[in-house]
């Protein structure tokens, strides 16, 4: 189970606060370099920290893109952590009700970032 959501966590079932690992994902974005910053850090239920990390991304054309970009990472890197029940939180609201209504930006209907965003919807909708 993947859930997204925004910085204001929406109600969860006792058995999904329980077993969920949580993921708060930040980008930054340089305009004139076309660069951004990108960081995670996953938790337990419990607030233990299992992991976290950051990394730059070349050639990114908005803050929309990038806040994409670190879902993606995040998304990437629970896959090699074998994780199975995450809970990703970000503060891109734009973002999270686009995935949440699976109805993109048109910024990410684009050719270059058509593949991001069809990333992003098939592990929320799996």
């Amino acid at each position: 189970m993947i859930t997204i959501a925004s910085r204001q966590p929406p109600s969860l079932t006792a058995t999904e606060s329980n077993i969920a690992i949580r993921c708060k994902t930040d980008a930054a974005w340089k305009s004139d370099t076309g660069t951004a910053g990108i960081g995670w850090i996953f938790n337990t239920p419990t607030v233990e920290e299992l992991n976290r990390g950051a990394n730059i991304q070349l050639y990114v054309s908005s803050p929309l893109v990038a806040e994409a970009l670190a879902i993606r990472g995040v998304l990437q890197q629970a896959i090699s952590l074998n994780i199975t029940h995450i809970w990703v939180r970000s503060d891109s609201q734009v973002l999270i009700m686009a995935i949440n209504r699976k109805r993109g930006p048109s910024e990410l209907h684009r050719r270059r970032y058509s593949s991001l965003y069809f990333f992003l919807l098939v592990f929320v909708c799996s």
